[in-house]
């Protein structure tokens, strides 16, 4: 009894004066041989932190080991979370200040301070904690991530996807790391935009490329980039990012504005006119858009007149049958090895002499690519049903195709609106199968509408670009 009495004596001299109450309530009751344990009424704590698992030596107090010094330590800590799951938060405080006097190498405690303070709206003293924590174990995860939150919130962007860098690359899948770092990303592009904003290009672009580099995955950040090489005048760079962005976002209209911009810039006229077609399929009433698909069509066909009804075929709701002979016949563009038969082939076709599509229709129809009715009409003005669209568009694929296997008619492509009695069934199965033609957004084909001309373009680019891999 004299010598646990001396014991504590002596530790209680060496404890700041303000644990004196504490420790000599303790010492009264070790004399009173009734403290051989610290507040017993407390259960074991049911709250174990993320962390917990990473202490060694945490659940065995008999074996030292770096990570803990005494059994002492380890009880001071276990009745700290007790009084940290009940939120007392001081006392907590107090307990795990009381176990790092104990055991200055215990690194629970620092954890569980460098927790409570961040709670408690002490960023500062939980930055420290975190930090005495990693210098005693390098490879905690959670005080990465904690230090990674902290210095986001203090605007310290770069210390934070240090640390966070560091914990995935530690845990690669931890999710937590993974979100943290996302929203450091998202801090990353509003600060480029506020540089943007006010025309701070140097400095809105390394923001942007900040946010790219703490997420790879966030498609806004490389469209903004794409934005600020457009405004310095560095258009393949655009070009490139904003590719990176139709990848992510393959649904966003401006995306694909400003990327066939971009593709006008360094005379891509056909990318161009691509990207601008696509980007008024999924916005048809953008001004700017159709403004700038008449600039690059324009530009596409300069060397070469063409009538001003194949002009305005990208703003008709329904096409005609002689406008989609005009598309095949301008824009399907065969390579080399896909020749087509002899343009000397005879073609009566009574009722286009006066059309404006003409030498289109006798062009597809020599190269089979549409045929004429049994009576030789082609009435050109009359409307394309979509499942009249996928029936030709399947019947060139055919032709040109080769020796290419299509797919089974009896695939497993099944949509409401055409049962397998449907006349097009096989050929809305082949060309949605090779992604020429898409189902619409209710999971129906939509075989009885009408085509528009913005989707008779799209479609036509597809085959070619289907046939060009070929």
């Amino acid at each position: 009894m004299l010598e646990t009495v001396t014991l504590k004596i002596r530790f209680f001299q060496d404890t700041p004066n303000t644990w004196s109450v504490w420790i000599a309530l303790c010492l009264t009751l070790v004399i009173a041989g009734g403290c051989t344990q610290l507040d017993q009424s407390l259960p074991e704590p049911k709250y174990r932190p993320a962390w917990f698992s990473q202490i060694k030596g945490i659940n065995k107090p008999a074996k030292e080991t770096k990570s803990i010094s005494s059994k002492l330590a380890q009880e001071l800590y276990l009745h700290g979370m007790n009084y940290y799951q009940q939120g007392k938060y001081k006392s907590a405080i107090d307990r795990f200040d009381a176990a790092l006097v104990e055991g200055k190498e215990f690194i629970a405690p620092y954890m569980a301070l460098g927790e409570v303070y961040s709670l408690t709206q002490q960023p500062y003293l939980a930055q420290v904690n975190y930090k005495r924590a990693l210098e005693l174990d390098p490879s905690l995860v959670e005080a990465r991530i904690a230090l990674g939150t902290i210095y986001m919130e203090q605007g310290k962007y770069e210390l934070a996807l240090e640390h966070l860098n560091a914990a995935l690359e530690l845990q690669p899948n931890h999710p937590k790391a993974q979100l943290t770092r996302q929203k450091l990303a998202k801090q990353y592009l509003k600060q480029g935009i506020a540089f943007r904003n006010s025309a701070n290009w140097k400095q809105a672009r390394m923001s942007f490329q900040a946010a790219v580099k703490a997420d790879p995955s966030l498609g806004e950040a490389y469209l903004e980039l794409g934005k600020v090489y457009m405004a310095q005048k560095q258009y393949q760079p655009a070009t490139d990012n904003l590719k990176l962005a139709a990848e992510i976002m393959p649904e966003d209209a401006a995306v694909w504005k400003h990327l066939g911009k971009a593709n006008l810039e360094i005379y891509e006229y056909d990318q161009a006119r691509k990207d601008l077609q696509h980007s008024l399929m999924l916005q048809p009433h953008d001004e700017e858009g159709k403004k700038l698909l008449r600039l690059v069509q324009q530009e596409l066909y300069r060397d070469k007149p063409i009538p001003i009804e194949f002009l305005e075929i990208s703003y008709t709701a329904a096409i005609t049958r002689g406008q989609l002979a005009a598309i095949f016949a301008l824009n399907l563009r065969l390579p080399p090895e896909k020749s087509l038969a002899s343009l000397d082939i005879p073609v009566v076709i009574p009722d286009i002499s006066t059309h404006w599509a003409k030498e289109y229709i006798i062009y597809v129809v020599r190269n089979q690519l549409m045929t004429k009715y049994p009576n030789h009409y082609f009435l050109p003005e009359a409307n394309i049903s979509r499942g009249e669209a996928a029936n030709i568009l399947d019947k060139a694929l055919q032709h040109l195709a080769g020796v290419r296997t299509l797919p089974n008619e009896a695939g497993n492509r099944l949509y409401a609106d055409v049962p397998p009695e449907n006349q097009y069934y096989g050929a809305i199965n082949r060309v949605t199968a090779l992604g020429i033609m898409s189902p619409q957004a209710t999971g129906i084909f939509g075989v009885t509408q009408q085509l528009s001309g913005l989707e008779a373009l799209e479609e036509v680019d597809r085959l070619a670009d289907f046939l060009s891999r070929q």
